[in-house]
């Protein structure tokens, strides 16, 4: 069974968000989270288990996540059937992850062995700490709610490609049209 960690209960989730400026025209979001995820994965074969001189291991892993965003929005009507929409932020996402694992043989016949007490004894550890951040924008015009043309970019560094990655430029661009406004539109064709 779980022991450790896992037979206490963790605290939720932490996070917020909050509403922005109380304009008509624009509006403005703000979350952040924090997640800590832990696990203890602990074996015993005790001394004597199946004529063994007894082995055991133990494994505990946690994972702490961070998280922020902030989106701000512009929208205006610019002159009648003609629609703005402007759209700016950043997000920030961590993870730090930690992996520590002990494994021992050869146990004395104490009734509650630990890796320390063990003859031959290994340990492993890894630890990893992941950083995106980024900053984006868009820009929509709608005309008549029928013809949009939509442009942004964003901006991401992740410290999981190394240094010499740098900020990495992500473009987009679309044009679309909503036909089935169209006055040659029968209803029949969906």
């Amino acid at each position: 069974g779980a022991t450790g960690p896992l037979a206490r209960p963790h605290p939720p989730p932490r996070g917020g968000s909050g509403p922005g400026p109380p304009m008509p025209w624009s509006s403005s979001r703000r979350t952040f989270g924090r997640v800590r995820a832990a696990v203890e994965n602990r074996q015993l074969r005790p001394y004597g288990f199946l004529g063994t001189t007894g082995i055991i291991s133990d494994q505990r892993w946690v994972n702490k996540t961070l998280s922020a965003d902030w989106l701000n929005r512009l929208e205006r009507d610019v002159r009648p059937g003609l629609h703005a929409t402007l759209a700016v932020g950043t997000q920030y996402n961590s993870s730090d992850v930690s992996d520590a694992s002990a494994y021992g043989e050869g146990l004395p016949s104490t009734p509650n062995p630990t890796v320390s007490s063990a003859a031959a004894r290994l340990g492993f550890e890894t630890s990893q700490r992941v950083v995106t951040a980024g900053i984006f924008g868009q820009g929509m015009i709608g005309l008549r709610d029928r013809y949009f043309l939509t442009l942004g970019a964003r901006v991401d560094g992740n410290s999981a490609f190394g240094r010499d990655f740098g900020l990495q430029t992500y473009p987009k661009a679309s044009l679309s049209w909503v036909a089935s406004d169209e006055s040659f539109w029968r209803p029949s064709q969906g």
